[in-house]
């Protein structure tokens, strides 16, 4: 009967701190980008890159630092004005996250691809593909 108290001692504590852990920075940071990408703000976006960060943008592909990474992703917004953002899937895989999203914009829609590492609890953009969307038809 003691082991049983400490067994359910135990399973609370471990419940508390991983639910605490759970909504903590990581809900902010998915926010931060989410907005970011609705805005159309580089300099919002580029706040939660690593300071290496591999950014596709349809058929062009570097590794840029995060200051190039701002300039790029805002040539690419002043080009295609966004309309709506919306996170269709989120993962984990190994020991990183990623988000797969639709963004609908002024001059086309795209798919996204953000690869999402966590360090200390702050999470960083590891990089950001975005492909034409080939659903066109389709409604995001």
């Amino acid at each position: 009967m003691r082991y049983f108290k400490y067994l359910v001692l135990f399973a609370c504590i471990t419940a508390l701190f991983l639910c605490s852990f759970g909504t903590g920075k990581s809900r902010s940071f998915d926010d931060s980008v989410v907005n970011a990408f609705k805005d159309g703000n580089s300099r919002k976006l580029s706040s939660c890159f690593f300071e290496n960060v591999e950014v596709k943008l349809l058929d062009k592909e570097d590794v840029y630092s995060k200051a190039q990474a701002e300039a790029v992703m805002r040539q690419f917004f002043d080009q295609y004005k966004p309309c709506e953002f919306k996170i269709q899937d989120l993962g984990e895989k190994k020991s990183s996250n990623y988000a797969i999203a639709k963004l609908k914009t002024q001059n086309g829609n795209f798919r996204v691809i953000l690869k999402i590492k966590g360090i200390n609890s702050a999470f960083f953009v590891q990089s950001v593909h975005i492909d034409a969307d080939e659903e066109k038809s389709q409604r995001i």
